[in-house]
């Protein structure tokens, strides 16, 4: 009878542990897929800034510091690797990066307004539209990954699932609970006054 209790027991756990640890790696690789497709969209927010710069140069060339700046920012920022998820410190780093991507995104159409024949330009209108529609995937994608890594580091760090996370050296990911990216926007690092 208590050999039939043991063996029970034992199927029980083994069941218990092949199931967490089966949901554990299923939450991983869609977080891993998610920040995958979330850093695309980063990639790609980054190379519209930049061809933004770049047209309204063309027309505004006494604001050439303002775009160099811009451009020399752009050149310092670390490159993002969509295939793994980045380190707490990493994350920062990509967020005070995208942040700032932003706020000069934002300035720079604002200072467009001025320019009736940039504004009327072809080339300019097409790269305000692809920033536009990057904006609202960068939204979408950056709730997908929020929900996903939300779930996965509760997991990770709820019992009994904690006991197979650590089995298996899962750790919880970092995610955008920052200041970054919420809140009231920081004070702008390009002088557009220029």
């Amino acid at each position: 009878m208590f050999k039939k209790l043991f063996l029970l027991v034992c199927f029980g756990l083994a069941f218990l542990i092949i199931s967490a640890s089966q949901s554990l790696k299923t939450l991983e690789s869609e977080t891993t897929e998610l920040w995958s497709q979330l850093s695309k969209q980063l990639i790609r927010r980054t190379e519209l800034v930049s061809d933004l710069s770049i047209t309204m140069r063309k027309f505004i060339p006494d604001k050439s510091q303002v775009f160099d700046q811009i451009d020399n920012r752009i050149k310092s920022m670390n490159s993002i690797n969509s295939e793994t998820i980045p380190s707490k410190v990493e994350l920062t780093q990509i967020l005070a990066d995208q942040n700032y991507l932003t706020e000069a995104r934002t300035n720079l159409l604002d200072m467009a307004w001025s320019y009736d024949t940039l504004r009327a330009d072809g080339g300019f209108r097409n790269i305000q539209d692809q920033g536009d529609r990057t904006e609202n995937r960068l939204i979408v994608q950056k709730g997908n990954f929020i929900h996903t890594a939300n779930k996965l580091n509760e997991s990770v760090s709820r019992f009994p699932t904690n006991l197979v996370a650590a089995l298996l050296g899962l750790e919880t990911v970092p995610n955008f609970e920052t200041p970054y990216w919420s809140g009231p926007a920081p004070k702008s690092f390009v002088d557009f006054s220029k």
